[in-house]
């Protein structure tokens, strides 16, 4: 069975009851711990791996079609933890 939600959307100029489809997204996250030196740690992350086209619908008219969300991202973390 396809899932699929109730929003409301601009269709041909009025705002009309439709039905949206599924998105499946995919995320990917590597990180090390103790990187080099004691505390150090880094992790390397990519979100919407596959670039969906990811729309937030909202249930009820409230005068805007669904809002465009994210596409793909590429994300660096590095951190450092001491004990004072």
């Amino acid at each position: 069975s396809e899932a699929y939600a109730y929003a409301y959307d601009y269709g041909l100029g009025d705002m009309a009851l439709g039905k949206g489809g599924a998105t499946h997204l995919v995320n990917l996250f590597l990180s090390r711990d103790q990187l080099l030196l004691q505390g150090l740690s880094a992790g390397v992350g990519l979100f919407n791996v596959f670039n969906q086209d990811v729309r937030y619908i909202q249930p009820y008219d409230g005068g805007h079609s669904p809002v465009p969300g994210p596409s793909r991202e590429v994300v660096l973390r590095v951190e450092y933890k001491s004990n004072f």
